[in-house]
């Protein structure tokens, strides 16, 4: 019983793993992307900025 309840637990836990992976690589794109239009706006108004990176 006690092992059914630790695999259970198991798989639980790599099942939470992937979503926080999931999760976490969606926001680095997210945040890559918009980092890449600040650097983007910043490149072409030739003005170099580097407050909030």
């Amino acid at each position: 019983m006690q092992s059914l309840l630790g695999q259970f637990l198991e798989d639980n836990l790599i099942e939470q793993i992937l979503v926080i992976h999931e999760v976490y690589y969606k926001f680095l794109n997210v945040k890559r992307y918009s980092l890449g239009n600040e650097y983007q706006k910043v490149n072409e108004s030739n003005f170099l900025q580097f407050g909030n990176l």
